[in-house]
């Protein structure tokens, strides 16, 4: 889940690539006296410091054959799908699930090194990227109108808005199929199910960064602090990097356990806007 939140003050740190805002400390709790609007993408984000590394491993996997990099996403999924009684949702022990949390990641990389970025994927990325671009907006939007609205309610300013941009792999339609799936050999919608659960059950973590009010979100919006560039590091950019990108999709990549491929699949998101009380304890 990225989350993303905003308060009520004067603190700033906007999401963007350029320049890369400092690193704002996770999660950190709200004075109890001040409203707080908290943004939440639920493609789960957050920054981290660990690209260096990311770059150096894609740099060896594009060395390795088409050949052995399928082999090794069907033997990672098959491993994955045996201990998860064939991607059911299920109750794992913590060693299990760091240890699928590894294998998914190892998944990830392997796939990215896969992708080609053929026409048709080109096309792909760029309706999506429209799409998720659009829902992202009209999120902003919705958030801010309901933090208008709940502080002429709530006049202590102790209220919370939650807004979701929400991908939903369990649903009917959420996996679309492209003309090279097998070429991946990938099982995604199995796979998919499985990172929700390790989600819904804390093995891959949520991270959190500060925004600010919320008048801000669809200004920032407006102004293009929403989008991003493809970086050099991520796979195929020599093809992709001319997309303005928006965050959504940066973030799924970059911060979170989907591989280009997975991403370009994905066909089941929404947006929910939700708000409550905050009681002083």
């Amino acid at each position: 889940m990225y989350k993303q939140f905003a308060q009520n003050d004067t603190s700033f740190a906007h999401i963007s690539k350029y320049p890369k805002p400092s690193i704002p400390s996770l999660c950190k709790p709200f004075p109890e006296t001040s409203s707080t609007l908290k943004v939440i993408i639920d493609y789960k984000s957050g920054w981290d410091n660990t690209q260096p590394q990311k770059q150096k491993g894609m740099k060896k996997l594009f060395y390795e054959t088409k050949e052995f990099l399928k082999e090794k996403v069907e033997k990672i999924e098959r491993e994955i799908l045996a201990l998860t009684d064939d991607g059911a949702a299920c109750c794992v022990s913590d060693d299990k699930g760091a240890y699928l949390a590894k294998l998914i990641e190892e998944r990830k990389d392997a796939l990215d090194a896969l992708f080609q970025a053929t026409p048709n994927e080109v096309m792909r990325m760029d309706k999506l990227n429209d799409q998720l671009k659009t829902l992202t907006h009209q999120m902003h939007e919705r958030v801010a109108i309901v933090n208008e609205d709940a502080s002429k309610i709530f006049v202590d300013g102790n209220f919370e808005v939650e807004g979701r941009l929400n991908y939903n792999p369990n649903a009917a339609g959420a996996i679309i199929q492209l003309e090279n799936d097998d070429y991946f050999g990938s099982d995604f919608a199995k796979i998919h199910q499985v990172i929700d659960m390790l989600f819904d059950q804390g093995y891959l973590p949520i991270k959190c960064a500060d925004f600010v009010r919320a008048s801000d979100l669809v200004n920032d919006f407006d102004d293009g602090k929403w989008e991003t560039a493809y970086e050099d590091w991520q796979p195929q950019a020599d093809k992709l990097k001319y997309i303005n990108i928006c965050f959504a999709i940066h973030s799924l990549n970059a911060y979170h356990p989907y591989s280009i491929p997975d991403i370009m699949r994905m066909n089941n998101f929404d947006v929910t806007v939700t708000i409550k009380k905050v009681v002083a304890m």
